[in-house]
């Protein structure tokens, strides 16, 4: 019986994950007030039961999706203030992960706006959101801090404020990705110094 549950399981975990992946899309190209529930069922591939048996609402897509993205953000600045050598190092991998040097989720830009569009009106996706702000912000300080910052809580609000900046900027003017990397590299000289010279070999 067991054995029969676990391709269930799975199947419904893909199914999950098509309709959140649908949601991303349908919700950041169209908007979530004009998108519907059809919409999303249909660009995932689904039929609507499916959606619904994993998603009793249009808002609850979005309350998951929100947490999908903000978990995985505060997990790249978790792994990125791991992964650094020297306190100097591991803030420059933090800051180049928070300001989307990679350009990781710089497609993803319209749907961070819709989530902050909707994070003014519905509390549910600001409390997520603001608790993911609470964590990255958290990193950042302890990244400031070890690399002996002397003001480490505003360099952490700056960067902050840097990256909701340049995302903003990008959806504005319609900057390319290249453009976009190139504004990120001189914030990120701006706040952590201007990268070390690589030795060639």
């Amino acid at each position: 019986m067991n054995q029969r549950r676990a391709p269930q399981q799975l199947r419904a975990k893909l199914t999950r994950q098509h309709l959140l992946d649908a949601a991303r899309r349908v919700f950041g190209e169209d908007g979530y007030a004009s998108a519907s529930v059809d919409d999303v069922a249909r660009a995932a591939g689904c039929s609507k039961g499916a959606y619904y048996f994993h998603f009793p609402t249009k808002e609850d897509a979005l309350l998951a999706l929100a947490e999908d993205w903000s978990t995985g953000q505060t997990h790249r600045l978790e792994v990125a203030l791991a992964r650094g050598a020297t306190p100097e190092a591991a803030l420059r991998s933090v800051v180049e992960a928070l300001l989307d040097l990679d350009g990781a989720f710089a497609r993803q830009r319209l749907l961070v706006l819709e989530l902050w569009l909707q994070a003014a009106r519905n509390s549910k996706v600001r409390a997520i959101l603001d608790r993911a702000r609470s964590a990255w912000r958290r990193i950042l300080v302890v990244a400031f801090s070890r690399a002996q910052e002397r003001a480490p809580e505003q360099a952490a609000d700056l960067a902050l404020v840097l990256r909701h900046g340049l995302l903003a900027q990008a959806c504005l003017d319609g900057a390319s990705s290249e453009t976009q990397r190139e504004r990120a590299a001189s914030a990120l000289a701006a706040l952590t110094g201007p990268a070390p010279l690589r030795r060639t070999a």
